[in-house]
């Protein structure tokens, strides 16, 4: 199965990180996350000690306009998505 990267704007507009003639999403970093849970045991019971969610920051190398030669201005296009957050990924 080929993995899929979007990321979204707060407009709803989508950069696919695999569409090879403008942006191209490589060598991801920080997905999932992770849980700890403390627990304390007294005689027969367990107590809560408390509960964490741990995530990694996400990070991706991306290549602006590879197949097109047109890399400044992908670039540009994509600071101008970043300029509406939040975002969301799909992956």
């Amino acid at each position: 199965m080929i993995r899929q990267i979007r990321l979204y704007n707060s407009k709803n507009d989508m950069i696919d990180f695999l569409n090879n003639l403008d942006f191209f999403g490589f060598s991801p970093e920080g997905l999932g996350v992770s849980f700890d849970n403390d627990l304390y045991g007294s005689n027969a019971t367990f107590l809560s000690g408390g509960k964490a969610l741990n995530a990694k920051q996400f990070t991706i190398n991306i290549l602006f306009g590879a197949e097109t030669g047109e890399s400044y201005q992908r670039y540009s296009e994509f600071v101008q998505f970043l300029n509406k957050p939040p975002y969301r990924l799909y992956y």
